[in-house]
């Protein structure tokens, strides 16, 4: 790194995490019991908040400090991070010196014992992990050969279609795994498959055989996570010695979250229970959420019927009206209902009572329901619910959260919502999978160009656009222009995209200048990509030579160490291409000769996210995002749940569609398959899942959905505003400030500056003005206040000895209104979705060249083709919106495709740029479409908006003036006569209309764009320019910089 990086670079130190604080021990009667069991099975019930995971952590901790040895405890939880927060609890409270501490997920302690049981027997090999995506590896490979008529299972012909789609190996690998969660032999399968008439479980029971046949040839004995648990229970079943030594000095064993044991980790448990001196259950069946996975919410409340049971009556999380909303929204669930009912309690400061916790709150309810019309202005209500939370109540970022039930679906909108709010948002272990991280899929695509034989523009726009590149819609319009104009200077025709797709080829020689730079770099990557595919690089190898050559690492670097957004975007995408790579290396290992098309296939199947070492020591005090499932043992002081709307939450949509493995776990319980309800069961595990996120919240909860043409808040809203007794409120019934800096200055100011403002009003806001300029504050200081402050340089803004560039486009612009025409040349305008379909057509209209010949629905079909394949890179706010531009589209293409069949004059060019110098004043443009009539040259530009000039507007227009003065003045190779110039719109309308303006030479005065010319010269290099009241300030950007401002707006109005 240069001298002159490094200090750009912030110093970065390590921090040791801190460590947990240990709870103070309750005065709770049940807690105690639980902690002092010592002999026999005790299952534990409590409801959320009852301290189940910390009463476990207290009596492992108790056992210990009461001299019993680390390997004579274990404690035994649900997932791999619940394991790592019971491990920090029990640390806490022990004050016993442990060489391991005791806690482990089920998964871990049967890896370990199935690990140690090869290491005891020289005859069996050594036990290895097999990942999701190799196993969809496998079982894609054996689908092919099937589709082929190759291997040993035969599928029925129904089937036959799907055996090819990703969507079917997911289901044939979840049928799977049931099964051997549950030990559904072969055999077993074929006989359900008689008596139940379902033939394609014959077929998955062959294809069971032979998947295990190829996994056991390539990986010998390999486990998926789903086997480890039923692989040990049959070992110790076939090997009792390897039972009896695993439990020989177990003594004690505790379990968290019971209620999502599944029958193999019951049986784990019954073949351990009668070995030692204690087991202890502890769980809630109203906050079960792993049917999915095969848990029995119920299964540990029946395990040893004869054992004690302990009630955890009292809830230490939420209280008052929070805690009954909780209790009423289980009274809905079925089963048993003793956990519900608790008493609520928090503690006193001193622990010596205990209060109603609504007495600790404000007047605002503890439930808040809200709906927005779409899915960008829900994230922006729960921004502000979470800012005002955070700034008048003093809560902490990171004690609030948000959970979903997609964290895919919502993370787009919360992110702009929050980084606009001003609000820290960190995601949680629910992280996008690595094949989903926006550097990794670039620099993939990157990989798949240089390996294709033939490939698309597509594909290569798309790298273009990635983070690597970083090319725009103009950018690449104008990258495109200049190939194309490059071309028809040598006397080519071909098109922008064969030019493309020949540049990445190497088969086209692209000069480096600026609108092809981009361009040009990334055919040298692609050029040493493919050396070193040629030498047989594997994935990892093809992968890491893109990533050297790309060249971004020092900057992604340097922006992930200044922070805020930009450092947090490039922290993702620096996460995401370490996770690559550790995948990519793990793959290379396991997977020897695989392909790179193999690699990106086992990389798109993994559903879950990599683990990130970047993340698992920040404690950084952020808002949370989580999926609702994974909020499992943790809780909040506010919780937002968002998207609770039909189809999403709940979510009742069958997910075993096609092979019906819920069905075969049924027949596995001993419930016949045609006698469950499917929707009935997936509709209470959804409520459980309602129940589990919404009782996270201590103090305060917030519920969301989106009320609007296509979405509507689901069942669940409305049943928690009849139950918590509050109405839901829409944003435009919000009171209230909005708790953002920018408003507070506005207020602030309003109030010094208002004249009915008391004396003391004003004193007050002027001070805090002053301490708000003090701290550097924008707009706090008079000094920022627009009119206080002269003009910083009254000089013209190109000074007489320099040329003006302009642009015709702008001159309309300019004609209009000078000031909004020079805030576009210094600040840009916002980029609008209209802009992004308006681009998107113009480039799909230059494909078509010479359209004598062709009927309406091939110059349809072509312009709706490369509009098809675009389509994806536009961001819409609701799929309503979606579907109307896509409506619209579908009108503008159809009548340009009527309006180009129907020409007769000569094609000339389509998207032709040209230069014309006059004296000090140089013109520089691209006209949409060139032809040739009886007057001279037409000049034709393509307008996708609504707005159209009137005719005396149009008679003047600068735009097409300037067009024709270019082709008279030999702009376009040589002067020729205009024979006129005319706007296409092309918006909504029956048919394409023509404005034209006359030829020169017919108007009144031929000299008119010659001295319009003079005049936009003379004013575009001026140093003031008028701010005029028009059309325009209905859209304009820049409101807050226009002397007359809003007040335009209302008089065009």
């Amino acid at each position: 790194m240069s001298r002159t990086d490094a200090a750009d670079v912030p110093a970065v130190r390590l921090v040791r995490p801190r460590p947990a604080p240990a709870a103070a021990l309750r005065d709770d009667e049940a807690q105690r019991e639980v902690i002092a069991h010592r002999r026999g099975v005790l299952r534990v019930i409590g409801g959320p908040g009852t301290g189940k995971t910390l009463t476990l952590a207290r009596a492992a901790a108790g056992v210990l400090d009461e001299g019993a040895d680390a390997d004579e405890v274990l404690v035994l939880a649900f997932s791999r991070k619940s394991a790592a927060r019971l491990r920090d609890q029990v640390v806490a409270h022990t004050g016993a010196a442990l060489r391991e501490v005791p806690v482990r997920s089920f998964e871990s302690f049967a890896w370990a014992n199935l690990e140690r049981a090869a290491r005891d027997r020289p005859e069996w090999s050594t036990p290895r992990l097999i990942t999701g995506p190799e196993q969809d590896l496998i079982i894609r490979e054996l689908l092919a050969g099937s589709l082929l008529g190759e291997g040993q299972t035969d599928w029925p012909d129904a089937l036959r279609a799907a055996l090819p789609t990703r969507g079917f190996a997911t289901e044939v690998r979840d049928a799977l795994m049931r099964c051997a969660e549950r030990g559904i032999s072969a055999e077993q399968l074929r006989s359900w498959a008689a008596s139940e008439d379902r033939p394609e479980w014959a077929s998955l029971a062959s294809f069971m055989g032979e998947y295990n046949s190829v996994a056991g040839l390539r990986q010998p004995d390999s486990y998926d996570p789903a086997e480890l648990v039923r692989a040990l229970v049959e070992l110790w079943r076939r090997s009792p010695d390897q039972l009896d030594r695993a439990t020989a000095r177990l003594r004690y064993v505790y379990v968290d979250e019971a209620q999502d044991l599944d029958t193999a980790k019951i049986e784990l448990l019954e073949l351990i229970s009668s070995r030692v001196e204690s087991l202890v259950l502890a769980g809630d069946p109203d906050q079960s959420v792993f049917g999915f996975r095969g848990a029995d919410p119920y299964a540990f409340t029946q395990f040893d019927p004869e054992a004690e049971r302990v009630l955890l009556p009292r809830t230490y999380r939420a209280g008052g009206p929070l805690s009954e909303v909780y209790a009423d929204w289980a009274a809905q669930l079925a089963g048993p209902a003793e956990q519900r009912r608790y008493i609520s309690v928090v503690d006193d400061a001193d622990g010596s009572e205990s209060l109603d916790v609504s007495t600790m709150l404000d007047v605002t309810p503890p439930v808040e329901i809200v709906t927005a019309p779409i899915a960008g202005r829900e994230a922006a209500e729960i921004a502000a619910v979470l800012r005002k939370r955070h700034l008048v109540d003093e809560v902490p970022w990171r004690e609030m959260a948000v959970l979903t039930r997609s964290v895919r679906a919502s993370l787009p909108a919360l992110r702009r919502a929050f980084q606009s709010a001003e609000v820290p948002l960190a995601l949680g272990i629910d992280e996008l999978p690595v094949g989903q991280n926006a550097a990794v899929r670039a620099l993939i695509g990157l990989v798949e160009v240089a390996l294709a034989e033939a490939p698309e523009a597509v594909a290569i726009e798309e790298v273009l656009r990635s983070p690597y590149f970083r090319l725009g819609a103009l950018e690449l319009r104008g990258l495109r222009r200049a190939l194309r104009q490059r071309e028809l200077s040598d006397g080519g025709a071909r098109s922008s995209r064969a030019l493309l797709e020949s540049a990445v080829l190497g088969e086209l020689d692209v000069a480096d200048e600026p609108a092809t730079r981009e361009l040009v770099r990334m055919v040298s990557v692609l050029d040493g990509v493919r050396r070193e595919a040629a030498d047989g690089a594997s994935a990892e190898e093809l992968l890491y030579r893109a990533w050297e050559l790309v060249g971004v690492e020092s900057r992604w670097r340097a922006e992930a160490l200044r922070g805020g957004s930009a450092g947090e975007s490039a922290d993702s995408r620096l996460d995401g291409i370490v996770a690559m790579f550790d995948a990519a290396a793990t793959f290379s290992t396991r997977m020897q000769g695989a392909t790179f098309d193999q690699f990106v296939d086992y990389l798109e199947a993994q559903e879950l996210p990599a683990d990130r070492l970047s993340k698992g020591g920040r404690d950084s005090d952020a808002v949370v995002l989580l999926s609702a499932n994974s909020a499992k043992g943790l809780q909040w002081d506010t919780v937002c749940l968002i998207g609770v709307q039909d189809g999403r939450w709940p979510n009742t949509v069958p997910r075993d569609t096609i092979l019906g493995a819920d069905a075969i776990v049924d027949l596995a319980a001993g419930r016949a398959a045609r006698d469950v309800d499917r929707r009935k069961q997936m509709l209470l595990e959804e409520r459980r899942l309602f129940y589990l996120a919404a009782s996270r919240a201590r103090n305060r909860l917030v519920v969301s959905a989106v009320d609007g043409v296509d979405d509507r808040p689901s069942r669940f809203v409305h049943e928690l505003a009849r139950i918590a007794g509050v109405a839901v409120r829409s944003p435009s019934a919000r009171e209230g400030k909005q708790y953002s800096m920018v408003d507070l200055i506005a207020e602030l100011r309003t109030c010094l500056l208002d004249p009915q403002s008391s004396h003391d009003e004003r004193a007050s806001a002027a001070h805090n003005l002053a301490r708000l300029a003090a701290e550097g504050v924008p707009g706090a200081s008079p000094e920022d206040w627009y009119g206080t402050t002269e003009l910083s340089d009254p000089a013209p803004i190109v000074s007489p000895e320099e040329i003006v560039t302009i642009s015709p486009s702008a001159a309309v612009t300019f004609q209009k209104c000078g000031l909004r025409w020079f805030f576009d040349q210094v600040g840009r305008g916002s980029s609008t979705i209209n802009a992004s379909v308006g681009t998107l057509v113009h480039e799909a209209f230059s494909r078509i060249e010479e359209p004598a010949g062709r009927s309406h629905a091939e110059l349809f079909n072509e312009m709706h083709e490369h509009v098809a394949r675009q389509w994806p890179t536009l961001s819409f706010d609701s799929p309503w919106e979606d579907r109307m531009w896509s409506a619209r589209v579908q009108v503008m293409l159809d009548n340009l495709a009527g309006w180009l069949e129907a020409r007769t004059a000569e094609w000339v060019g389509n998207e032709i740029t040209f230069e014309l110098e006059d004296g000090g004043v140089r013109v520089r443009g691209t006209v949409d479409r060139l032809e040739r009539t009886a007057d001279g040259v037409l000049t034709i530009d393509l307008k996708t908006g609504k707005s159209a000039p009137t005719p005396d507007e149009l008679e003047s227009n600068a735009q097409l003036g300037l067009y024709q003065l270019a082709v008279e003045e030999g702009a376009f190779e040589r002067p020729q006569s205009s024979g006129g110039a005319e706007l296409l719109f092309v918006h909504d309308r029956a048919k394409a209309k023509d404005l034209p303006q006359q030829p020169l030479a017919q108007a009144d005065d031929p000299t008119w764009a010659q001295q319009l010319l003079v005049e936009l010269g003379e004013g575009m290099s001026a140093g003031s320019f008028a701010a005029v009241n028009g059309p325009l300030c209905r859209s304009c950007d820049f409101k807050q910089g226009c002397p007359i401002g809003n007040k335009a707006e209302d008089q065009a109005s």
